[in-house]
């Protein structure tokens, strides 16, 4: 990104429609000026956590309706966006699960509460491998973002040569 300032990129929520600016800020902006933008920027950003699982073999349908009965009830939380758990395609025993929020506060309250703790012990007892992952949305959108992301690929490369 070769702008100076922070670049505002707008998206809404697919599930309750509401429109937030995300704050993506240059690398090379001081760190006192990212610091004084990051309470704005906080505000709007998408929130998403990923917990990759390796279920043991003979647990993998006990696991399945647990998470279909959990995915539920986080849903449901205030200022929950999504949750969604996912199987992968090339090893049936692992699974991810993806828990988008609108605000830190809401997914920090989400992580204090009796349905995480139970999240976390029922993957503990059918798991054989777990990782979990925090991380914030600086850029959220459909294929006009791929197909920018894309040209600007290939405008890099072409400036490479």
């Amino acid at each position: 990104m070769s702008k100076a300032g922070p670049e505002h990129v707008e998206g809404s929520s697919p599930k309750s429609g509401f429109k937030r600016e995300f704050v993506i800020y240059p690398e090379s902006s001081p760190a006192s000026q990212r610091d004084l933008k990051w309470s704005f920027a906080r505000e709007y950003a998408l929130l998403l956590y990923q917990i990759k699982i390796g279920i043991k073999p003979y647990k993998t349908v006990e696991f399945t309706k647990t998470m279909r009965a959990f995915s539920r009830r986080i849903r449901k939380q205030k200022d929950c966006l999504g949750c969604s758990v996912l199987r992968d395609c090339e090893n049936e025993n692992n699974y991810s699960l993806f828990g988008e929020w609108q605000t830190r506060q809401a997914m920090e309250k989400h992580f204090h509460s009796h349905d995480f703790e139970v999240l976390i012990g029922v993957t503990r007892e059918l798991s054989e491998t777990f990782a979990m992952n925090i991380c914030k949305v600086t850029k959220s959108g459909g294929f006009e973002l791929a197909r920018e992301l894309i040209a600007s690929r290939q405008r890099k490369g072409a400036g490479a040569e």
